[in-house]
């Protein structure tokens, strides 16, 4: 076993079975990073790749093994908030409200949205339900792989683009004539407010399992779910048994 400090200073020795763990990266790597990796990798006999990451730091090492998986760094918005966070409107325009809708309009802040639910099918008999904090979605640049798989994913949300979120970003619902719902999300650019339709998406990928060249790559759109605050929570034995079988 050897506990690599900087990817500069990597055994030189060949190994037998060895997993590389991304989660939450804050800074981009260099060239002499990515090639001291890939050189690293292709010394194993079994070299695999776990990583959990919602800003799309990690793309550098999905592009450097040819994965056909891209974290998008959107992020998930789901179409109820969580029970108990606070529904405060602030500085919503009459007008603006009005040019919406009339009636029965639903409005609630982004920040009450930023933790959809996600369910995790790791086999036929385990299913894990976990709550995910600004999570990014799971995009499939390609069809080229042999294998790819989806383990995880929300069940129903909107993909907005990051710059979209702020305090005074909105959504907004309600029924058509037709008893059709209609979805806007409410954001601000400087001074001025804009309103734009969101499209309701059903299975957004959360959690992705790919096989390449004898490579398994899995990829989760969330690094909060590993961090030490959840190990401490009430719900560190649920976690802990997601963990253990993700890795397996």
């Amino acid at each position: 076993t050897f506990l690599i400090l900087s990817w500069s200073h990597i055994p030189t020795v060949s190994c037998e079975k060895a997993v590389l763990i991304i989660i939450s990266p804050e800074k981009y790597y260099s060239e002499e990073d990515l090639y001291n990796i890939k050189s690293f990798a292709e010394k194993c006999n079994s070299f695999n790749i776990f990583i959990a990451d919602e800003s799309g730091v990690s793309n550098q090492i999905l592009e450097l093994f040819n994965s056909s998986l891209r974290i998008s760094g959107k992020i998930i918005l789901s179409t109820e908030p969580v029970k108990g966070s606070g529904l405060e409107i602030r500085n919503i325009s009459q007008m603006m409200i009005s040019s919406l809708i009339s009636t029965n309009m639903s409005l609630y802040p982004v920040s009450s949205l930023l933790y959809p639910e996600a369910v995790f099918n790791i086999s036929s008999d385990k299913k894990y339900v976990v709550r995910l904090d600004i999570a990014s979605s799971i995009e499939e640049i390609s069809k080229e792989s042999s294998y790819v798989e989806t383990i995880g994913f929300v069940e129903k949300g909107f993909v907005v683009n990051n710059s979209y979120i702020s305090e005074e970003s909105y959504v907004a619902s309600f029924k058509t004539s037709g008893e059709d719902m209609v979805y806007y999300l409410i954001y601000s650019q400087g001074s001025e407010r804009y309103y734009s339709m969101l499209d309701l998406m059903k299975t957004i990928r959360v959690g992705v399992l790919e096989t390449i060249d004898k490579i398994n790559i899995l990829v989760i759109g969330d690094g909060s779910l590993f961090l030490n605050q959840v190990l401490r929570s009430d719900l560190r034995s649920n976690y802990m048994d997601l963990y253990i079988d993700l890795l397996n």
